[in-house]
């Protein structure tokens, strides 16, 4: 195991991951997306799986900052791109003064974690 942690969050919110060879470069989906959702659940935000039934291509996660703002991140394998059809709801989104987030990594999650989750909701 190897152990992460960004020096900005206040509680014990270290990011576990498994040590590979070039772990960083081949990572899934479902792996990014899980070891940021774990990184800022230890990091006091709330976290949901975000599916609307009536509409496609919705970001993967919903966070929730303890002072009630939210922001999405829609989780794509390293070196992927959303679809056409995410790109325009995330457009949608952000038109409604939502944040909304790309993330093809753990680390790049994590800074977004620490940049909009933590540092903004405990000024």
């Amino acid at each position: 195991m190897r152990q992460m942690r960004l020096p900005h969050c206040k509680k014990n919110c270290a990011l576990h991951l498994t040590h590979t060879e070039n772990w960083w470069w081949n990572m899934l989906e479902k792996q990014i997306e899980t070891s940021v959702c774990d990184y800022a659940k230890g990091c006091g935000l709330l976290v949901y799986k975000f599916t609307s039934p009536n509409r496609m291509a919705v970001p993967d996660r919903m966070f929730v900052r303890p002072d009630g703002k939210i922001f999405f991140i829609e989780f794509k394998r390293t070196g992927a791109k959303p679809t056409p059809a995410q790109e325009r709801e995330h457009e949608r989104l952000r038109n409604h003064g939502v944040q909304v987030f790309v993330v093809d990594g753990v680390l790049e999650g994590m800074r977004i974690i620490e940049t909009f989750g933590v540092l903004r909701a405990n000024p």
